[in-house]
């Protein structure tokens, strides 16, 4: 689906990037989909952290902490 750019400038939605769409009462409604945007932006580092990079004190990050940390800062938007 194609969303005006008008539209997407006020929203802060990038071409291509995921949205939410529900139906309330008999209106489509559109909303940025935070967790895909994070999804995408962290699939965009992978490979960024290289043995060469790498910190020797960082922790290992889970990614379902993650997951919640995202929905959890979409909630609050």
């Amino acid at each position: 689906m194609r969303i005006p750019k008008s539209i997407r400038e006020q929203l802060a939605i990038e071409p291509g990037a995921s949205v939410l769409m529900t139906i309330e009462d008999d209106r489509i409604v559109i909303q940025r989909d935070l967790n895909g945007d994070t999804a995408q932006s962290l699939t965009s580092l992978r490979g960024c952290i290289t043995e060469e990079t790498k910190r020797s004190d960082a922790e290992p990050i889970d990614p379902i902490a993650i997951g919640a940390w995202s929905r959890d800062k979409a909630d609050r938007a």
